[in-house]
């Protein structure tokens, strides 16, 4: 049966609404939330993106430079979210040069929450390829897993073009104030492939009903439905490698392995009567799929594969754990191989790399994700 995966409140931009008292939006979200049918299994807050050139996005922070008190008070308004309204996780997302003065501040605030999410954008689909960006980024990331460890770094992503607007996290950025959806439906799909019907049709028929309950919502609420992001992505055991291969009769990694993404995503494309926001394209989050584990631990599919895949989808390097003894030289050419494929495609990717203490060929325990293989370079 389908789920919610997320239901993402949007901020928006605060200044549009700072009179709306919390309990305003308290009970927006409770009505949110309770209306509807299908199960939740996360509830989620994305703020608007954090930037040096404009004032901060909270009450109380007025500079035109985001210092560390203003950090300090986007994560007590944070914490005051997802205290009052029941949310699991938020989402902060920060521009590159937004971090010059508060760098050692931000490595801090992983220590504060589990629930606490980050992305940094450090390019543009149309400049140049950002590698003082990206040497810049990884020694950033270095630095959390140093001070917070392994699970500090399933909550940062990298993030190419724009964070865009999606309830998936942490690659994501509030644009407007409403609601998003995104689905847990990878095994609806794969039990509806005997039907022999369009694969559009499939994904649409599947996303409707979930559809016309938030447009319902949005009466009660008096909050927008911006849309849902119907991206295929995995939770453990609903593999959507084992998608991939039924849907390109395929084994394993094998010739037609980029055809078959290829035709997920452009079903999804061809969806019309949907209201789409976000990605909206198959994801391969390593440490998220159990077979996509088990491959890689394996040998089954390497990281190169992995990277040929944002030719065809999102996939990026996303939830891959790689040894923290690995050269940052070579880590940089992995982000730099992820960017110059989106750079050609024309499309934002989010990369989350796993820094690890154990060796390459060997595993971690990660408390929401199990166990991971370290990938071999």
């Amino acid at each position: 049966m389908t789920l919610i995966r997320a239901l993402a409140i949007h901020l928006g931009n605060f200044s549009n609404y700072r009179p709306l008292k919390i309990e305003d939006l308290k009970e927006k979200v409770s009505t949110v939330k309770h209306k509807f049918k299908t199960n939740i299994w996360t509830t989620r807050v994305i703020l608007p993106k954090i930037v040096q050139d404009h004032s901060t996005t909270f009450k109380g922070a007025s500079s035109q430079q985001v210092s560390e008190r203003d950090l300090e008070k986007i994560i007590e308004n944070s914490e005051e979210l997802i205290k009052e309204l029941g949310i699991d996780f938020v989402a902060i997302p920060f521009d590159y040069n937004s971090l010059r003065k508060i760098r050692t501040k931000f490595v801090e605030l992983f220590s504060v929450s589990n629930r606490l999410f980050f992305s940094l954008n450090i390019g543009n689909l149309t400049g140049d390829l950002p590698i003082k960006e990206s040497k810049d980024s990884i020694q950033l990331l270095k630095e959390i897993f140093e001070s917070n460890g392994e699970e500090a770094c399933t909550r940062f992503a990298i993030s190419f073009g724009g964070q865009p607007e999606t309830a998936y996290f942490p690659d994501t950025a509030a644009k407007n104030f409403g609601f998003s959806l995104s689905l847990r439906y990878v095994n609806d799909i794969l039990n509806r492939l005997g039907d022999k019907k369009d694969l559009s049709d499939t994904i649409e028929s599947i996303a409707r009903p979930i559809q016309n309950e938030a447009l319902r919502v949005q009466k009660y609420a008096n909050m927008k439905f911006l849309g849902i992001d119907l991206s295929l992505s995995p939770w453990m055991k609903e593999s959507i490698l084992k998608l991939i291969e039924e849907v390109g009769d395929i084994t394993e990694i094998s010739p037609g392995f980029y055809t078959s993404i290829w035709k997920l995503n452009e079903a999804i494309m061809n969806t019309k009567k949907i209201k789409k926001i976000g990605f909206n394209e198959v994801m391969l989050p390593v440490a998220e799929d159990s077979l996509l584990k088990e491959y890689f631990a394996s040998r089954k599919m390497t990281i190169t594969e992995l990277i040929g895949a944002i030719s065809v989808c999102v996939a990026g390097l996303d939830m891959v754990a790689v040894s923290a003894n690995l050269k940052n030289e070579v880590i940089e050419k992995l982000v730099l191989d992820s960017i110059s494929i989106s750079k050609a495609r024309k499309k934002k990717i989010g990369i989350r790399l796993i820094l690890a203490n154990g060796k390459a060929g060997g595993e971690i325990k990660l408390s929401r994700f199990g166990k991971v293989p370290v990938i071999k370079i």
